[in-house]
C-alpha cells in the first residue's frame, strides 16, 4: 500500500528503506521462511517466501506504471535473487537479536550497499516523479507470470541452445557452399578436357605452332 500512495517508496532508496522496515526490523524470520542457512528442506516447516510475494507484487504494479518507479525489474530480481543466496547479511537469520550475536551488520556486506555501488543499472530509463496515487487494475486478466525471474534460467538454457542451432546451421551452410564450388570447378575442368584438338588449332597461336611443330620433329626422330 505505501508504494501505492506515497512515490518516495518507488524510489531506489525509498524501497531499501521499506524493505529494511516491513521486513528486517520487523522481525521477518528470513532463515525460516527461505530455508537460507539450513542443512536440509526439511529442517524449517515453516518455509514460505513471503518476500518474494511481495517483490512479485510490486512487478505486477510496474507492469501497469511502467513509468511511476525509479528503479527497473532487475532491481527487484536483485533482491529476489540475495534472499536465497545467502551472499549478503540483509537476509540472514530470524530476527535482530540473531543478527546481533552474530556481528551480523560488522561481519558481512550489505545488499544495498552492493545495489547503490552501481545505481545507474537498476534506474528506470522511463522514470518520471509524476507523485501520482496508483491505482492498479486488480483484476486476474491483468496478472502475468514473471517470466525473467521465475524462468530465468530456462530462458537462458533456451537462449544457449538457440545460439549452438544457429551455429550448427551457419556451418553447414557454408560446408554446402564449399561443396558446391568444388563441383563447379570439377565441372569446368571436365569441360575444358572435352575439348577437340581441332578447336584448339583453331586457336593457336604463332608460339604455340612453333612449339608444337619442334615436339612433333622430336617424337618422329625418336620413332
Amino acid at each position: 500500500m505505501q508504494v501505492l500512495i506515497d512515490p518516495y517508496f518507488r524510489s531506489v532508496e525509498g524501497f531499501e528503506a521499506l524493505v529494511e522496515k516491513e521486513f528486517v526490523w520487523s522481525g521477518h524470520q528470513f532463515a525460516m521462511r527461505t530455508g537460507c542457512g539450513a542443512e536440509s528442506a526439511f529442517e524449517y516447516s515453516e518455509f514460505c517466501p513471503v518476500l518474494l510475494q511481495f517483490l512479485d507484487c510490486v512487478w505486477q504494479v510496474m507492469e501497469q506504471f511502467p513509468i511511476a518507479f525509479e528503479f527497473n525489474e532487475l532491481f527487484l530480481r536483485e533482491i529476489a535473487h540475495h534472499s536465497f543466496t545467502g551472499r549478503f547479511g540483509t537476509f540472514l537469520c530470524n530476527c535482530e537479536r540473531e543478527r546481533e550475536e552474530v556481528k551480523l551488520r560488522t561481519s558481512t556486506v550489505s545488499l544495498w550497499s552492493y545495489i547503490n555501488s552501481q545505481k545507474e543499472k537498476y534506474r528506470n530509463a522511463l522514470f518520471n516523479n509524476c507523485g501520482n496515487i496508483l491505482v492498479p487494475d486488480e483484476t486476474v486478466i491483468k496478472l502475468k507470470v514473471w517470466d525473467e525471474l521465475y524462468m530465468q534460467w530456462s530462458m537462458e538454457e533456451a537462449e544457449g541452445k538457440k545460439q549452438l542451432m544457429d551455429f550448427i546451421k551457419r556451418k553447414q551452410q557454408e560446408e554446402r557452399e564449399s561443396v558446391l564450388k568444388l563441383k563447379e570447378k570439377k565441372e569446368t575442368l571436365e569441360k575444358l578436357k572435352a575439348v577437340s584438338y581441332t578447336h584448339l588449332r583453331a586457336h593457336e597461336t604463332s608460339l604455340h605452332l612453333v612449339c608444337r611443330l619442334l615436339l612433333e620433329k622430336k617424337k618422329k626422330k625418336k620413332k
